[in-house]
């Protein structure tokens, strides 16, 4: 059980525990379990609109933010667990038409994420636009380091990941980008999720939610308690993907604009460079360790196609 599930579960008993006891004559005037259950229900997840005051930055604001989108603009299906999410991120994957955009926190180079990786490489060679973002110190694995690699050898740009870790130069402030930079807050991560297939055409659908890539959150182990998490995914249709293709670009640009800043140092030059020595002499060659037990179990959960109940958003 995730840490914000165990804190969620305390805080809901507490308010319960607390419910149940008679009110001090200090505490009389406190709002109620009831009252605070109502409050909640009559408004939006975030609370009253009047309550958003955005950042406390003139120049930011409330910029950038995107429309309350309606039922009739989005669909959803609720994916219980993470063997039904990875299932449907790959029967979505092998579907994939144009583009395939997958951002996460962890993107682990294990089986799971060898299997992703597999397919994401036969896209890429298909000609498709296939992009990733991951957080630059999220994946310190050795494996997961050569499996972005070879991703990046066989064209797939990886923003959040450099050749022998040098990750950590684009974390360097730059004045025109991070205007607010506070060394004092180091670990403003890149946790966003988003899994986008097909974004830009009529056919697109995305996942989304708590999950990262990995064994661990798909619950490929099931012998494993530590390798076997619970947490939430959404299945998403209509317009409201587009507002997840805008985020995503939005931060894979700034990853873009962060290297080109650099001059010389601009990596993504060197690697056009590499990529076309690869064409010539052939790619490096990379082996990788894999359980046999996981490796089917990941392919047993490939085959198994839940069934998607879309409902439109309220």
């Amino acid at each position: 059980m995730g840490i914000r599930t165990i804190a969620t579960t305390a805080a809901f008993t507490l308010l319960a525990g607390c419910a149940t006891t008679p009110p001090s004559p200090e505490e009389s005037t406190a709002p109620s379990l009831q009252s605070f259950i109502e409050e909640t229900s009559a408004t939006s997840v975030l609370g009253p609109e009047a309550a958003f005051i955005g950042s406390p930055y003139a120049d930011i604001g409330l910029t950038g933010l995107f429309a309350v989108r309606g039922p009739a603009e989005c669909d959803l299906a609720v994916l219980p667990n993470g063997d039904d999410s990875l299932a449907v991120r790959l029967a979505t994957l092998k579907a994939a038409r144009t583009s395939i955009r997958i951002q996460a926190l962890v993107f682990k180079g294990d089986e799971a994420g060898l299997r992703i990786a597999e397919i994401l490489k036969e896209k890429k060679a298909a000609g498709l636009d296939v992009r990733v973002i991951v957080d630059a110190f999220s994946n310190p694995w050795l494996q997961t380091q050569w499996l972005f690699f070879d991703l990046k050898q066989h064209g797939i740009e990886v923003e959040g990941y450099e050749a022998m870790a040098l990750q950590w130069l684009n974390e360097v402030p730059v004045p025109a980008l991070t205007p607010h930079f506070d060394p004092a807050q180091p670990d403003k991560r890149f946790h966003e999720k988003m899994w986008i297939i097909d974004g830009e055409t009529d056919a697109a659908v995305a996942v989304t939610g708590g999950l990262n890539i990995g064994n661990a959150y798909f619950r490929t182990h099931p012998a494993d308690p530590d390798d076997y998490w619970r947490d939430q995914d959404v299945v998403l249709r209509g317009a409201v993907v587009r507002d997840l293709v805008t985020a995503f670009d939005r931060n894979f640009e700034y990853f873009v604009g962060v290297k080109k800043s650099r001059g010389l140092f601009n990596t993504n030059l060197y690697w056009d460079a590499t990529r076309k020595v690869f064409d010539k002499t052939g790619k490096v060659p990379i082996s990788f360790a894999t359980d046999p037990a996981i490796v089917a179990n990941v392919a047993a959960i490939e085959a198994h196609q839940p069934t998607l109940e879309f409902r439109p958003s309220t």
